[in-house]
């Protein structure tokens, strides 16, 4: 919204982003109240590597069950080193098991999203889920974050150089160098629980 009022100079309005599903055969999603992580991305250097730190406080804290998506060779052994790790092991793994329709489905239920930057933050956004996207940064303040007027429950979480930027003017700051030299390592836990209680808050 920004970037095309830069270039147009004017105001635009926009819209919140809404989605209807059909029906689906199948709903996968668990009975009980759960979590999805969206564990993939469409490269490696997009995945966060530390979702099982937060499992601990999803699990007691919030007491969600975690579904787990994904889709290929890459995520399958992902949500495995993800499981090894994790003090628990009752999760839903979900992955190469849902259509897309499925998976839409799944996210419309949870009652909260964590999810590399990837297609499936913006169908959960649609969506209405409370959503928090870990991602690299890549197109900053282009693709993300939502303007504020739209009001969705997502946080986005950047590393530290591009998350000092938050309350600045996006555009004016965005640099091509944020593309290759930002790290999903330098992304702490405990910044991913603070935005989980934040989008948790506005849900109730």
């Amino acid at each position: 919204k920004e970037i095309v009022e830069k270039f147009i100079h004017q105001n635009v309005s926009i819209a919140r982003p809404e989605m209807t599903l059909p029906d689906v055969d199948q709903d996968l999603s668990p009975a009980e109240d759960f979590a999805v992580f969206v564990i993939g991305a469409s490269h490696s250097l997009k995945q966060w590597p530390h979702f099982w730190q937060i499992v601990e406080y999803i699990v007691q804290q919030l007491h969600l069950k975690i579904v787990l998506v994904g889709h290929g060779k890459r995520d399958r052994k992902t949500i495995d080193e993800l499981v090894q790790k994790s003090a628990t092991t009752d999760f839903v793994n979900l992955c190469d098991q849902t259509s897309l329709l499925q998976l839409a489905h799944v996210l419309k239920r949870a009652k909260l999203v964590v999810s590399n930057d990837t297609a499936a933050v913006h169908i959960a956004a649609a969506l209405g889920s409370p959503t928090v996207c870990i991602t690299l940064g890549a197109h900053a303040f282009r693709f993300n974050n939502y303007p504020k007027d739209l009001d969705v429950n997502i946080r986005f979480v950047f590393p530290k150089e591009i998350e000092s930027l938050l309350n600045e003017d996006g555009f004016k700051h965005y640099q091509t160098k944020y593309k290759n030299e930002q790290s999903m390592n330098s992304i702490p836990a405990i910044w991913i629980v603070q935005s989980i209680k934040e989008v948790m808050d506005r849900a109730s």
